[in-house]
Formats: structure tokens, C-alpha cells, sequence
């Protein structure tokens, strides 16, 4: 079938968009599949998934909705919708390379990177997309990601022992800086996520690089080093000190506000790590209250221009 199709929608500033496309039969084998590629900024793939798919296709009971490609030069194709089939064909050729594998596929022409995104959430709206894969899709629409990652130890989906997920140090960001009473956290949905993330400016990077500094010099984090067992980087203890650190910023000295972060390092609660304890509470009212429990902790004989406020 070759008839060329239109998919005629609305994008969010209400204008209608226009994509033809034509839907053909695709023969895949070991020879031809090294030409349909990763497209840029692809979701992380998962391995169960594409062994899963394999199994299946070696059983001979594959069966999987249609494709989703996008034509480049010299008979190459970017797969929009179908990388984790795409993974298993590559394997499944590996292991019986004489073997053919016919797919329906919706082939687009040359996408624009705003087209390629649009499509991508279009085939999508049935799959739950994580924060994590949606930041993925549109890192590049981010103006301070690239900035942001090498600034500081984070990545997309924090896979690594040594960086923080992106969304984790953002959405904490986010809640420190939003007016009005702590909330606690923040989150939302991926697309509206990926919004504040996109409204980020210069100025935001610079305050989240500043309280990063501070981190690393109060807590003796090394570069290098695994973080996902630091107590003080989980999401409790870390939302509440960057509030703390954003409150304060303008009033208390860098060099004062390092020597009352590094006094948490040595506090007990209960005869335990203050810092441990507190990062085994999770939840928004739990982190309201630990914020009220840290200022009253580190406030204590202070005097009045050091004491931490919360301005809002």
C-alpha cells in the first residue's frame, strides 16, 4: 500500500500542522538493517523489552503494530517509533543471518527536529513517556542543558553512580526557587515538566552552579565520586538545603554559609547521622517539616544576621 497519507493536527499555539506520509511494507535482513538508524535523542532502550521482542521472533509469534521511519539520504532511515524492534531484528539477524522479517512501516520524508519530536509524542500517547525520556526527546529545546551537565555530576537518567539524575537536581532547583511557602517538591507532568525546564534562564544555571560550589566544599564530595549512596544529595535533604541556600543566598557569605552546611555533617539524631535520618524521609509534608527542623538546628547560637530565613 502506497497511497500517500496526511496527518493533519493542531500543535499547542493552535495551527495545523501537516505531514504526508506513506505506509509500505518493509523487508528487513541482515544485510539492510544497519540502514535504519537510531533517530538523535532517542528513549533509553530496555533490554527486557528488546529480549522480550526477540523471543518472540524466534518462536515465530512476533506480531507488532506498524513502524515509524523517516526517510534520509542514501536509503537510510531514522526509526522514529519501533527502536526496541529495531534492537531485536539487528540480534535476531545475528543468530540466523539468511532470515527476512516483513514489517508495515509509516515512512515520513526529511523531518524538521520540531516535526521529528511532534511525531515521536504522536505515536507515543499510548506508552507511558517517563520525565526522564521526555527531557531526553527535547534536551536540545533546553537552553541550559548542555551548560547545566557539564556544570554539574547529572545525566538524563542518572545511570551512572557517579552523576545525580538531571530532573532530580532541577525539580529541587524549581521548589527552592518558586514563591511562595515551601512546598516540598515539585513535579508534573513530563510535557509540563519539560516546559519549565525550557523557561530556565542563564541566571538559574548560575544560582543552581553556586549551590552545587557549596555542596561539594560542605560536604567534601569529590569529584568522581559515587553519589548514590551520599545522604545528603537524596531528595529530602537535598530540597530542603537548596531552599535554605536560595532563602539566604543574598544575605550569608559563601564562606559562612559552606561552615553551616559542614555542621550537619557531625549532627546526631537519636544517636544516629542526622543527615541519614533525614534522607530516609520522603514526601512533601515530611520535607516541610525537615526544613523547619534544619533551620531550627543550624540557627541555633547564632547571631541575628546569620540566622537562615525564609523570605517568602
Amino acid at each position: 500500500m502506497n497511497d500517500i497519507q496526511h496527518v493533519v493536527e493542531a500543535d499547542g499555539n493552535g495551527h495545523n500542522i501537516v505531514m504526508p506520509y506513506k505506509t509500505e511494507n518493509m523487508v528487513f535482513d541482515a544485510n539492510n538493517i544497519k540502514n535504519f538508524l537510531d533517530v538523535p535523542n532517542r528513549r533509553l532502550i530496555r533490554p527486557a523489552q528488546v529480549q522480550s521482542i526477540l523471543e518472540d521472533l524466534i518462536k515465530g509469534e512476533f506480531h507488532a503494530p506498524a513502524m515509524v521511519l523517516e526517510t534520509l539520504p542514501k536509503g537510510k532511515f531514522y526509526i522514529l517509533d519501533g527502536g526496541h524492534r529495531g534492537d531485536s531484528f539487528g540480534q535476531y539477524f545475528d543468530l540466523y543471518p539468511k532470515t527476512t522479517i516483513t514489517v508495515p512501516c509509516h515512512i515520513y520524508p526529511k523531518l524538521t527536529d520540531e516535526e521529528r519530536r511532534h511525531i515521536y509524542n504522536r505515536y507515543n500517547i499510548p506508552i507511558r513517556q517517563t520525565r526522564d525520556d521526555m527531557i531526553h526527546t527535547y534536551k536540545d529545546t533546553i537552553p541550559i542543558y548542555e551548560e547545566l551537565i557539564s556544570l554539574v555530576p547529572c545525566t538524563i537518567y542518572g545511570k551512572e553512580k557517579e552523576h545525580m539524575k538531571l530532573s532530580h537536581v532541577t525539580s529541587c532547583y524549581i521548589a527552592a526557587s518558586d514563591e511562595g511557602e515551601f512546598s516540598g517538591g515539585y513535579s508534573a507532568k513530563p510535557q509540563d515538566f519539560v516546559e519549565r525546564l525550557q523557561a530556565l534562564t542563564e541566571e538559574d544555571m548560575s544560582n543552581i552552579a553556586d549551590f552545587w560550589s557549596i555542596m561539594k566544599d560542605a560536604f567534601k564530595i569529590k569529584h568522581g565520586e559515587p553519589l548514590n549512596g551520599v545522604s545528603v544529595l537524596k531528595t529530602t535533604p537535598f530540597a530542603v538545603l537548596f531552599r535554605l541556600w536560595y532563602q539566604n543566598k543574598d544575605r550569608i557569605p559563601r564562606d559562612k554559609m559552606v561552615e553551616r552546611f559542614s555542621e550537619l555533617r557531625h549532627k546526631q539524631l537519636q544517636g544516629k547521622p542526622l543527615l541519614d535520618e533525614w534522607a530516609r524521609r520522603t514526601g512533601r509534608a515530611m520535607t516541610r517539616q525537615c526544613l523547619m527542623d534544619v533551620r531550627s538546628k543550624i540557627n541555633r547560637g547564632q547571631p541575628k544576621e546569620l540566622r537562615f530565613q525564609d523570605n517568602f
